[in-house]
């Protein structure tokens, strides 16, 4: 039997990934930010309704690879400069109208320091049965809501991660307010007015109805947007195999920045089109691997690890079956249960093939 990899051993597996080329960085940057001004013109201008909601719809995946650029940036992955990194990270980060600062601390003080460690991790965490019990029976409809079906993914990035956390939230949400956050959320909130005073401009000089135009510019963007990064955030992390934990202890014996993480593959280039986003092993295991090398990494690790990462083929039976499954959770037995308290599938939070080193 193999002894577990240290954190150190894991890095070391990943450092060959972490050159960064300036002239590809740029190059992705450029190529997604000229997308976003052509798609979100033709938003405007476009007058065939199917085709306009095409290029709405594509106008919200680009400014969900905008804000994957920014998600790198921000971990000082995607350039070789800290100064460019946080100043191209700001920028790319305003279409989907993410205040940089916030989700700094939240992202990657919280969530990549302690992946699925309950009282730290706050993206997904489920609740136990005690806990969902306790709940006021309006608390207990959204949380059915936001984890029995694929629209709630959406309602739950919308309003537990941007609205409260994400654009001005108030000090239960994100603690002490520094001032960095209230000018990065002055920023995000100037661009939106920006954005919409350009859209309603627009359609009143092509003497077209403002509301459809805001409809197509705007609304549908970020609706598609706020779906792509609910979707996400939820398989990234939520399994019928991956485990939660309430104990540190356990948790640090868990392999967690590779266990607790889901590699979902597609059979089309999903993963592409969204900056390899879901090469998300590689991505917890070392931050500093920019985008365009996670697929690399990524197969290094599944190559050393084996059945340690957890890799799902997408399908919608098995997309559905995590919804059905993973509801509630008993942090005692590593069970997944449903909001009755019966269990629905039992994880497997330690690596058989491993064990723990000294």
């Amino acid at each position: 039997m193999k002894t577990q990899p240290s954190r150190k051993n894991l890095v070391e597996l990943t450092i060959p990934f972490r050159g960064k080329s300036l002239s590809r960085a740029l190059l992705i940057v450029a190529t997604d930010a000229t997308l976003f001004l052509i798609l979100l013109a033709l938003t405007v201008y476009l007058s065939n309704f199917f085709v306009r909601l095409l290029a709405s719809i594509a106008l919200g995946i680009v400014i969900t690879r905008l804000f994957i650029i920014g998600h790198d940036c921000c971990h000082g992955a995607f350039f070789a400069s800290p100064r460019l990194n946080k100043f191209v990270g700001r920028i790319v980060f305003l279409p989907s109208l993410t205040t940089y600062s916030l989700w700094e601390i939240g992202h990657n003080v919280l969530h990549h320091s302690f992946p699925n460690l309950k009282g730290r991790d706050y993206i997904w965490t489920p609740k136990s049965k005690a806990e969902y019990d306790a709940m006021s029976p309006g608390r207990q409809r959204a949380e059915r809501f936001y984890r029995a079906s694929s629209i709630g993914l959406a309602a739950y990035y919308l309003v537990e991660l941007w609205w409260n956390k994400l654009i001005f939230p108030n000090k239960f949400h994100v603690g002490a307010r520094r001032k960095a956050h209230l000018w990065d959320s002055m920023l995000v909130s100037a661009f939106a007015l920006a954005w919409v005073a350009f859209v309603v401009s627009a359609a009143e000089i092509r003497v077209t109805s403002v509301l459809a135009a805001i409809c197509f510019s705007l609304i549908i963007p970020f609706g598609v947007w706020i779906y792509l990064m609910g979707f996400a955030t939820y398989v990234h992390h939520t399994h019928p195999h991956v485990a939660w934990f309430d104990k540190k202890e356990a948790w640090h014996r868990a392999l967690p920045q590779i266990r607790n993480t889901v590699h979902v593959t597609f059979p089309l280039p999903f993963s592409a089109v969204l900056h390899n986003i879901m090469e998300h092993n590689a991505h917890h295991s070392d931050i500093n691997v920019p985008l365009y090398e996670l697929p690399a990494a990524q197969g290094v690790l599944e190559a050393q690890l084996g059945e340690s990462v957890v890799v799902q083929p997408f399908s919608y039976p098995a997309f559905h079956h995590c919804l059905s499954a993973c509801k509630l959770y008993d942090f005692a037995n590593y069970q997944w249960l449903d909001f009755a308290g019966n269990v629905t599938a039992q994880t497997q939070p330690f690596a058989a093939e491993f064990t723990t080193s000294a």
